[in-house]
């Protein structure tokens, strides 16, 4: 009789043991991944309050009688996502009538390439218009590192938004 109350003791102990464990894959089935709010590279003078901050990156251009011009104003911040994990943002371009692109790099290597590519990178990555108000909606598709960049065409120096 006291070796099946210690049994059943030992199941019971057993069971509540496992009940934590059990609690992280149910949280996945359920499809609701842990959002991403917070970034390992923001740009100078971002505002975490207002989401405010300007384009302060350029790519040039040499025209024929060797003045340099801006082809592209950018800015970029950089997270970590595990697979699933979401981006979700409200976009603001400034007051320019500009239109405004951004788009989502899933590796810090494609930011070297977009480094070097210049002006014709915008063309390689297919990048999103938001010439409003937009939201931006986005899922990682793998554990990672990714770049989100900002840009517009020739020079920029007013604020653009983006909140989490």
């Amino acid at each position: 009789m006291v070796s099946a109350r210690f049994n059943v003791s030992v199941l019971v102990l057993l069971a509540c043991a496992l009940i934590p464990l059990t609690i992280p894959q149910l949280e996945n089935v359920s499809g609701q991944a842990m959002p991403i709010t917070s970034f390992t590279r923001t740009p100078d003078g971002y505002n975490n309050q207002t989401g405010s901050f300007t384009l302060s990156g350029e790519f040039g251009y040499e025209t024929r009688n060797g003045r340099s011009n801006v082809c592209m104003s950018y800015e970029y911040f950089t997270f970590n996502a595990q697979a699933g994990q979401s981006l979700q943002g409200n976009l603001q371009p400034g007051n320019s009538g500009k239109p405004f692109y951004y788009f989502i790099l899933t590796s810090y290597p494609q930011f070297a390439l977009f480094s070097q590519y210049g002006c014709s990178a915008p063309n390689y990555w297919k990048p999103q218009l938001f010439n409003s108000g937009s939201t931006l909606s986005w899922v990682a598709p793998e554990d990672g590192r990714y770049v989100l960049v900002f840009f517009t065409g020739g020079f920029y120096s007013g604020p653009v938004y983006f909140t989490t």
